[in-house]
C-alpha cells in the first residue's frame, strides 16, 4: 500500500513539474514504514528540481494539499546545485536521505553530485544523535507523568534509537538499507552486549498497559545510557563512511 501511494505521488511531481523535475526519492522512516515497521510516520518525499521558482512552488503545494492527509510528509525541495554544495553542510533531511534512500522517479542525483566532505559528515552524524537526546530530554520533562502522552512519547523514543541505530551502524560501514526499527535496534544491540538489556525492554514494553513509573525509567535510561554510549563509541571510531 506504501509502495503505490509514494510511487503515485512521484508520478504526480515527476508530471507537474515537467522538465523542471530532476527526481524525487523516498526516505528515511518512509522505507521503514513500507518494510511494516508499525507506528512509523507518514512517508518523506524529498524533490531535486533544476529551478526553485514559482511555478515550482505551486505545482508541489497543489501536491502537497492533496496528498497530506493520505501519508505525505513534505515535500522537501532542493535545486540540484545545492545538492552539488552540500560537501560541508547537509540538512537533516538530505542526512537522513543519503543514509538510507530510493529514487521514485528520476535520475540518482545523490549518487551522482553528492560529495562527502567525511569530516564534515561524522560530525554532522555526532550532531543528529545529540539532537536526539536533547529532543527526547524535552520531551520527556513536558509531558511528565501525563499517561494520555506517553505512549506517543514511548513510540517517538522507538523511532529516534531507531533512527541513531542507523546512523551509527551507517558510520561502521554497515549495511542499513530496508531496515525496520526493529531490525536497527536488534543490529545495534550485537555491537553493544551492555546496551542489550535496556533495548530489549524498549521493545517489548506495553505502551498501553504498562505503568507509567516502567515506561519513564525505561525512557530515561535508553536516553541516558545508550545514546551516549553511541557517542562514546563513535568517538573511537576510525572507520568513517567507507567510499
Amino acid at each position: 500500500m506504501e509502495d503505490r501511494r509514494a510511487a503515485e505521488v512521484a508520478d504526480e511531481i515527476a508530471s507537474g513539474l515537467g522538465e523542471n523535475h530532476v527526481c524525487t526519492i523516498l526516505y528515511g522512516h518512509g522505507l521503514r514504514k513500507r518494510a511494516g515497521e508499525e507506528g512509523a510516520s507518514p512517508f518523506p518525499l524529498l524533490v531535486i528540481v533544476k529551478n526553485f521558482d514559482r511555478y515550482a512552488v505551486n505545482t508541489l503545494s497543489d501536491i502537497a494539499a492533496r496528498w497530506r492527509g493520505k501519508g505525505l510528509e513534505g515535500p522537501y525541495i532542493l535545486e540540484d546545485e545545492d545538492i552539488k554544495a552540500m560537501g560541508d553542510s547537509i540538512p537533516e533531511e538530505v542526512l537522513e536521505a543519503i543514509i538510507d534512500y530510493e529514487v521514485l522517479k528520476g535520475k540518482d542525483v545523490l549518487k551522482e553530485s553528492l560529495v562527502l566532505d567525511r569530516e564534515h559528515l561524522r560530525a554532522q552524524c555526532e550532531l543528529a544523535l545529540r539532537r536526539y537526546i536533547f529532543t527526547l530530554r524535552w520531551g520527556l520533562i513536558q509531558i511528565g507523568k501525563d499517561e494520555r502522552m506517553m505512549p506517543l512519547f514511548m513510540e517517538n523514543l522507538r523511532f529516534y534509537t531507531g533512527m541513531a541505530a542507523q546512523l551509527y551502524l551507517r558510520l561502521k560501514g554497515d549495511a542499513t538499507s530496508g531496515r525496520s526499527i526493529s531490525e536497527l535496534i536488534e543490529a545495534l544491540k550485537g555491537d553493544m552486549p551492555s546496551a542489550a538489556g535496556l533495548l530489549d525492554s524498549l521493545m517489548e514494553i506495553d505502551i498501553q498497559s504498562s505503568d507509567v513509573d516502567t515506561m519513564v525509567g525505561v525512557s530515561t535510561e535508553v536516553i541516558e545510557k545508550v545514546l551516549q554510549q553511541m557517542l562514546g563509541s563513535i568517538d573511537n571510531m576510525g572507520k568513517l563512511f567507507p567510499g
